[in-house]
């Protein structure tokens, strides 16, 4: 995001001189946050709070600096990175051995209707076999070798290594 400094000419309640980053920029007007000691303000929500003017406006003077804003850092228990470390391949070739996914007792990943249908066909710590897979947009549904005519949800599988 474009970095200005803005120099309000006259006394204004709802400005201060300093720098801001544009949010939105159309042909007439200018949408911008002000950076409070470099960090932008915002609501609670983390939107910005903006504010607006012509573009038209001679206190706007253009700095070539860039504001990038930070990367949300995601966490999660070294269980949890584990598990997805071993979720299968959705790209799994013809007699992978996989097995559910199991914590605390329950399939872990997928949706509570997949788990249901698994629970009908699958006993958790045995191992399958991969007859094929068919990878969608949203969702990856496997067949299973040893059970015919049925597809279930990837993400409740791990790779095994035989």
């Amino acid at each position: 995001m474009e970095v200005i400094y803005f120099e309000s000419p006259s006394k204004s309640f709802s400005w201060a001189n300093g720098l801001y980053i544009i949010v939105e920029e159309t042909e007439d007007e200018i949408r911008m946050c002000y950076l409070d000691n470099g960090v932008p303000q915002t609501f609670d929500d983390g939107r910005y709070m903006l504010t607006c003017t012509g573009k038209g406006n001679t206190g706007i003077k253009r700095t070539g600096l860039t504001y990038t804003p930070p990367t949300p850092k995601i966490t999660m228990s070294d269980e949890v990175a584990e598990k997805i470390a071993n979720t299968m391949d959705i790209y799994s070739k013809r007699g992978t051995a996989v097995r559910l996914q199991m914590k605390d007792g329950e399939i872990f990943g997928g949706y509570d209707g997949d788990k249901k249908h698994a629970l009908k066909y699958l006993k958790p710590d045995t191992i399958y076999h991969v007859k094929c897979t068919d990878v969608q947009s949203c969702m990856t549904d496997v067949y299973l070798e040893e059970v015919p005519n049925q597809w279930f949800n990837s993400v409740m599988f791990e790779h095994v290594k035989e």
